[in-house]
């Protein structure tokens, strides 16, 4: 057994299995790496960061008017304090979204949406943080990972079917996580095969955490597939990705939410598929390479997720220093007091690290670069750390 240049002995069948697995997920070789995995090679290639992509002045713009509308709605009109105690967000503030054009944004034009890249999706995100995570997670599920793999992945039939009407009228769900797999994306327990007829796939399973699942009309759904391997011509499981509705028969939202300490108005649903025939034109890029959709549709998800949790942490900020500014104790404002300095230095400095690892790894996604799964990975977790700590 050996991965890269490195042999290694009396490896078990079972760890064998999963090392394998691992390479599927870590994707391409050294010469392809994107900029982290290349420091663990010894190679700072700032080439790969710079030069770094701007929007151009129409994108600037049209970004420009979407983000000073929603904001209009989000200061007067939208129930972020019912939200997380009703844990619900209300169809017509869903509605409201999509009539701004927020649920679209990053669809094509010519499938109903706004067009806009992965940077002002992420300036929109973190204005709609500032005020309501539930609402950053539901958009950012929407369109970040929920139809993402149609947009990337979807023939131009399937673009046409289900593009606008995600755009404009229903939200999309992902659905990967299962009640024992979570981050082993590879281990799917959720079955599909062809039927006897050679038109569907049958489909078998349960999945969770889906978010906005009880509510969405379209999903992606991840699940294990036998299939005969072209290069060794043995039958083998690998992950395959399908479109499903939840109009079809067999499918069955048996669990709507959860309860949760925080984003109180997502929801989480558990989804039972029970000999589900799926078409056979539902199937998204090529069967076996549904591991390949979901982690490349994770990567926009992690980063798209920081953004919501940066504008929260950057609303945190604002209001501190406005508190600190207009609270007076022993005859002068807090704002005079050390202790209270180096706490806003510190929120600051967390801040600006979060939007300097943001908006670098978004440049990527915009420039499309192929390897950028440890950027995004590291943007998610840093990024919710500090968001913590602010």
């Amino acid at each position: 057994m050996a991965i890269g240049n490195l042999k290694l002995k009396k490896v078990s069948e079972a760890d064998q299995k999963m090392i394998r697995d691992i390479e599927v997920m870590m994707g391409p070789e050294p010469n392809e790496m994107g900029f982290v995995k290349n420091l663990f090679w010894g190679r700072f290639r700032d080439d790969l960061v710079f030069p770094y992509p701007r929007e151009t002045k129409a994108e600037r713009e049209k970004a420009d008017r979407l983000l000073a509308e929603l904001e209009e709605y989000l200061k007067n009109e939208h129930p972020s304090i019912e939200i997380d105690q009703e844990q619900y967000i209300p169809d017509w503030a869903i509605r409201r979204l999509f009539e701004i054009g927020v649920m679209g944004m990053t669809i094509p034009e010519e499938y109903g949406g706004l067009g806009l890249g992965v940077t002002s999706y992420n300036r929109v995100l973190a204005l709609i943080g500032r005020y309501c995570g539930s609402t950053a997670v539901v958009v950012s599920a929407h369109q970040s990972i929920g139809c993402k793999a149609i947009m990337l992945f979807g023939t131009e039939e399937q673009k046409k079917k289900y593009l606008p009407k995600v755009a404009r009228e229903y939200l999309s769900a992902f659905c990967l996580s299962e009640p024992n797999v979570g981050s082993d994306a590879a281990g799917q327990q959720t079955r599909i095969e062809e039927s006897e007829d050679g038109k569907y796939y049958i489909l078998n399973g349960e999945k969770k955490w889906s978010t906005s699942g009880a509510l969405a009309g379209v999903f992606t759904v991840m699940a294990k597939h036998r299939i005969k391997n072209p290069r060794t011509g043995k039958v083998e499981d690998k992950v395959t990705a399908v479109i499903v509705t939840p109009d079809m028969e067999g499918v069955d939202v048996f669990e709507k939410n959860r309860s949760k300490c925080g984003i109180r108005g997502t929801w989480q649903a558990r989804i039972r598929f029970t000999n589900v025939k799926v078409p056979k034109e539902n199937l998204l890029h090529k069967e076996g390479k549904g591991l390949n959709v979901a982690l490349t549709c994770l990567n926009y998800g992690r980063c798209t997720l920081s953004a919501g949790v940066y504008g929260g942490a950057r609303q945190a900020m604002d209001q501190a220093i406005k508190w600190v500014q207009t609270r007076y104790q022993f005859n002068r404002p807090l704002a005079e007091f050390e202790l209270v300095q180096q706490r806003i230095a510190r929120m600051a400095a967390y801040n600006f690290a979060m939007d300097a690892m943001l908006y670098m790894t978004t440049g990527m996604l915009d420039r499309h670069d192929k390897d950028i799964m440890v950027e995004t990975a590291i943007t998610k977790v840093f990024c919710s750390e500090m968001g913590w700590r602010v």
